[in-house]
């Protein structure tokens, strides 16, 4: 995995992407419902890449407009990204 600027936008349009698959299935599938989240204004602002003292990368999506406690909604997201991308990014929601 590496910090290639492409690996920024490619976590971004899947974060986008999978904002728009729960938007989508949010009636079908009522647990993404009881979170904080502002349907009609939900979107990506920033996609970050951590580099630790080991050297490992780490990868994070915030998404402004859901609860920064919304966690079935962060994890959808995060399961879908994954999907996508074909590794773990983690999701920080915020207001």
């Amino acid at each position: 995995m590496n910090s290639d600027p492409e690996m920024f936008r490619k976590i971004r349009e899947a974060g986008e992407k999978a904002i728009r698959l729960a938007q989508d299935e949010k009636t079908e599938n009522p647990p993404l419902m009881t979170d904080g989240v502002n349907w009609a204004d939900l979107g990506v602002v920033d996609v970050r890449m951590c580099r630790n003292e080991e050297g490992h990368i780490h990868w994070y999506l915030e998404i402004e407009e859901a609860s920064p406690d919304a966690e079935v909604f962060a994890n959808y997201i995060g399961e879908k990204v994954q999907k996508m991308v074909g590794f773990f990014v983690y999701v920080d929601t915020a207001w």
